[in-house]
């Protein structure tokens, strides 16, 4: 009896390895892949602000009333 409630233990454990083995290299790619949006979003964040600022953005909006239109707005 204990033999048998062992195989089927060690069986359970060498299924669960398997199946781990499968999904872990996928679920590695996943975080690789959000790490690099996130980092390749900060730095568009980064690029876009600065060059917005560099041309002046902010002041052409308000000249033009888009700034004050998305302020009403809640924007």
């Amino acid at each position: 009896m204990a033999d048998r409630w062992s195989d089927g233990v060690w069986s359970a454990l060498l299924e669960t390895r398997e199946r781990l083995a499968a999904v872990l290299p996928g679920l590695f790619v996943l975080v690789v892949l959000l790490g690099l949006g996130v980092l390749l979003g900060w730095a568009a964040k980064f690029v876009l602000e600065r060059g917005a600022r560099a041309l002046g953005f902010d002041r052409v909006m308000e000249r033009w009333g888009v700034a004050a239109s998305l302020r009403r707005s809640g924007v």
